[in-house]
């Protein structure tokens, strides 16, 4: 399946490289997923959406290896974001900042799925989340939080 996925990666990519030097972060965020501010959550899988997930991120990691142009977090986390969305699978995208000492702010963003870190890593260690996005409801019992599994 990875295999399969590869070239599509490479150019979403490729596009979201494009997406992210030409259009300002305010017009395609809404486009990312619901908005759910600082609640950092991870949907739940089963097994099968854990396999695409996996799957998905082999491939959109191995793609930014073989892009000529910089694929970095963002570009990874918005292809990661269309093959997710074009396969069904619930997902999770989380932007973090964080402050090294030695160098000025760090921003990274990263894609989970369950238990898969699809893109860009396990940033919660790092990274403070600033934004989540996500295609996963909510359940109505915690009002404005995520219900499944808290990161």
């Amino acid at each position: 399946m990875t295999q399969c996925l590869i070239v599509p990666a490479w150019v979403l990519t490729g596009l979201a490289r494009l997406l992210v030097l030409l259009v300002p972060f305010r017009l395609f965020a809404q486009w990312l997923g619901a908005h759910h501010g600082v609640s950092a959550f991870i949907p739940l899988l089963d097994d099968k959406r854990q396999a695409r997930a996996l799957s998905i991120g082999r491939a959109v990691r191995m793609s930014s290896t073989l892009a000529p142009w910089n694929a970095n977090c963002q570009a990874q986390a918005i292809a990661a974001r269309c093959l997710l969305g074009l396969f069904g699978v619930p997902y999770a995208i989380f932007y973090g900042v964080s402050k090294d000492p030695i160098e000025q702010m760090k921003a990274h963003a990263w894609v989970c799925s369950g238990p898969i870190q699809v893109t860009g890593g396990y940033g919660f260690d790092e990274f403070t989340v600033v934004a989540v996005f996500s295609n996963a409801s909510l359940p109505a019992s915690l009002p404005g939080k995520g219900g499944e599994k808290r990161a």
